[in-house]
């Protein structure tokens, strides 16, 4: 996590996250392709949406998953337990028919208010199917959560010593993160490098068929097509981490292809 802006404001409502989405637009960039991963929360909605139009805005899945279970008061245990896992299903399907299936099953088993509740979620702003941004594998605003907590201890400060204590947990983890950067060894981080390991121990069972070139069939369990140009595959992972699935993994090492030039 890189953290460049706070601000201090009396509550969150329309007005301050306009005015902070405003200021945030002289730090960043706008003409970049940008994503914003948060709650529903109607200030940023609109904001974003006014301050920063060519932004993609992502809604968080744990927030909805809350919300979820706030309209399934009631509900059986099953019920919840059966709706929420088709929830998260559509939310990571990897194709329409898939998405279609399980979002019908939630409305069948939810009935009115579970209708209502995916009627008012559009599916471009929380799945990986219909988001027309990069979100490189975030789902949640998780990140928030743990900024929430790394601060907990300054909260009651007064306003002056709170903004130098949260500059100084700033500046200590930045040092932190720039010591363990350089100990890498290569151009991914540890994160990916770990995925990676993973990933060539899945590949010691399968197959690698060509089609052409550039479209490769990995016999595992599902087959899988993975289309290298495109940088692709059939199992959507690809796409929406935006680094090589384990499928992906499987051609670039038999076939020899370099791992760098496909993130």
């Amino acid at each position: 996590l890189f953290h460049f802006a706070f601000a201090i404001v009396d509550s969150e409502n329309k007005e301050n996250w306009n005015w902070f989405l405003q200021q945030l637009v002289h730090v960043v960039n706008p003409n970049r392709q940008l994503t914003f991963v948060s709650d529903r929360h109607q200030g940023l909605i609109d904001g974003i949406q006014n301050v920063f139009p060519n932004a993609h805005h992502s809604y968080c899945l744990n927030h909805l998953q809350q919300n979820l279970k706030d309209k399934m008061r009631g509900f059986s245990k099953e019920s919840k337990r059966k709706i929420l896992d088709r929830f998260r299903l559509s939310a990571s399907s990897p194709n329409l028919s898939l998405f279609n299936t399980v979002v019908s099953e939630m409305r069948q088993e939810g009935g009115e208010k579970i209708q209502k509740f995916m009627d008012d979620l559009p599916p471009d702003r929380y799945t990986n199917l219909f988001f027309k941004g990069h979100r490189y594998g975030e789902m949640t605003s998780n990140a928030a959560e743990s900024f929430n907590n790394m601060i907990k201890g300054a909260r009651s400060l007064p306003v002056t010593q709170m903004i130098d204590h949260i500059r100084l947990k700033f500046m200590n983890k930045m040092s932190n993160s720039r010591t363990d950067g350089l100990k890498w060894k290569s151009m991914f981080c540890p994160e990916i490098e770990k995925h990676l390991k993973e990933s060539l121990e899945d590949l010691q069972t399968w197959d690698v068929s060509i089609i052409n070139h550039q479209v490769y069939e990995v016999h595992s369990i599902p087959s899988a097509i993975v289309r290298i140009g495109s940088q692709t595959c059939t199992c959507g992972i690809w796409q929406y981490k935006k680094y090589p699935c384990s499928h992906a993994v499987a051609v670039l090492k038999k076939k020899h292809m370099s791992f760098e030039k496909q993130v």
